[in-house]
């Protein structure tokens, strides 16, 4: 499907994104979905996966669990798409949050972008990092190898969802 975000020179683009569910897609079939495109000269990919360090703990992390405000969640990842997909010209744009209980390896986020060029590719990919991880009602909470746990949140998000969602 085709999503027409004319932008003065009337470049068309293709710009999704979604909350999906663990194990409910991967990488592949992400760059898939782009389809085919003769103008295409770049497909720049990022995969963010969970580490076991942690950034807010001294404890070693073994898996995360990821929620996010029901309905609100893709809309939000399709906003930053629309805006970041007509901002650097894109032909095409992915942003695919996963949800649920991920182990230590696993992806967590896929972002794929299609282009003519690669430098517009490389730009929209930091944006398009930066955009989901603070504005995107998705949270994160860090299993510690203690068996206890802990929220994350970013600068923007300073709730839990269960708050959020009242």
């Amino acid at each position: 499907m085709q999503i027409d975000f004319s932008k003065g020179d009337n470049t068309i683009g293709d710009f999704k994104g979604w909350i999906s569910p663990v194990g409910s897609t991967n990488l592949e079939s992400i760059i898939h979905d782009l389809g085919e495109d003769p103008a295409r000269g770049a497909i720049t990919t990022f995969t963010g996966v969970v580490r076991a360090d942690s950034d807010s703990s001294k404890k070693r992390v073994t898996k995360i669990e990821i929620e996010s405000w029901e309905g609100k969640g893709t809309e939000s990842m399709n906003k930053i798409c629309e805006e970041i997909g007509q901002k650097y010209d894109l032909l095409g744009l992915r942003i695919i949050h996963l949800e649920g209980e991920i182990g230590l390896g696993d992806p967590i986020v896929f972002i794929v972008i299609s282009s003519a060029h690669r430098k517009e590719a490389f730009g929209a990919l930091e944006d398009a990092i930066n955009a989901y991880k603070h504005r995107s009602p998705v949270w994160k909470k860090e299993i510690y190898d203690d068996g206890t746990g802990e929220w994350i949140t970013t600068a923007t998000q300073d709730s839990h969802p269960d708050q959020a969602r009242q």
